[in-house]
C-alpha cells in the first residue's frame, strides 16, 4: 500500500508551497487564524484636537514620571541623610503636593490615555504580551 506521500505531496502542502493557501501542520483553521487577525494592523483615525491632545499628553506624562522619580530621590536622600524626618513638616508638605499633582494628571492625562486606550480596543487591539 502506497502512503499519499509516495503517491503525491499532500495537497496542503502543495498549495502552502505555492501561495495558494496557508498550512501550519498541527494547528487549526481558528488557530491560524487568530494569529494572522492578532498581527494584522489596526488603522486609527483622529482628529487633528485629539492627535494634538495625545501628543501633549505624552510629553506630559514623560515629564511627570521623570519629575516624579527626582521627587523620591529626593525624599530618600534627604530622609537616609538625617536632614528630613517623618516629623518633619516639609517632608508631609511634599508629600501632600504630589499627591495632588498626580491625582490632578490622572484626571487629565490619565483621561487622555484612557480615551485613547478604548478606542484601540475598540479596533480590536490587545493588551496580551504574547509575541
Amino acid at each position: 500500500m502506497m502512503t499519499v506521500t509516495e503517491l503525491e505531496e499532500d495537497y496542503r502542502v502543495k498549495n502552502a508551497r505555492l501561495g495558494l493557501a496557508i498550512y501550519v501542520p498541527g494547528k487549526s483553521v481558528e488557530e491560524t487564524l487568530a494569529k494572522i487577525n492578532k498581527d494584522s494592523t489596526i488603522n486609527l483615525t483622529l482628529t487633528h484636537t485629539e492627535a494634538g491632545a495625545i501628543c501633549h499628553t505624552a510629553d506630559e506624562v514623560e515629564y511627570l514620571c521623570s519629575a516624579a522619580g527626582h521627587v523620591f530621590e529626593a525624599l530618600r536622600l534627604g530622609i537616609t541623610s538625617g536632614h528630613m524626618t517623618e516629623g518633619d513638616t516639609g517632608v508631609h508638605s511634599i508629600l501632600e503636593l504630589c499627591g495632588r499633582g498626580m491625582r490632578h494628571a490622572e484626571e487629565h492625562e490619565g483621561r487622555v490615555l484612557s480615551d485613547l486606550a478604548r478606542n484601540l480596543r475598540g479596533l480590536g487591539a490587545t493588551n496580551d504580551k504574547e509575541v
